[in-house]
């Protein structure tokens, strides 16, 4: 079984006690990198969430009246349902 494996599956019990194992020093530079890790993930989440809001914002117009997707949503817009043998043809 390789290191890397073994680390995936350590518990946080494990995990606590192999740390109060290591040096001063080490468990502070794990805790660094730990943090840098999270700090990354929570980067990368907000600017997905940004990324997301401003698509939704760009999208609004085609929604509004004169838009290219009103019409799915007011009352006798087309009918944009699928008889049941034409949907096996829908390619997304």
């Amino acid at each position: 079984m390789n290191r890397r494996y073994q680390l995936l599956n350590m518990t946080k019990a494990e995990i606590l006690q192999a740390l109060q194992k290591m040096s001063s020093d080490d468990r502070i530079e794990i805790a660094e990198t730990a943090l840098h890790l999270i700090r990354e993930d929570r980067q990368k989440l907000e600017r997905r969430r940004e990324q997301m809001a401003e698509a939704a914002k760009a999208a609004i117009p085609d929604y509004l009246p004169g838009g290219d997707l009103a019409n799915l949503w007011t009352e006798g817009g087309s009918d944009y349902t699928l008889d049941r043998d034409e949907t096996h043809n829908v390619t997304v």
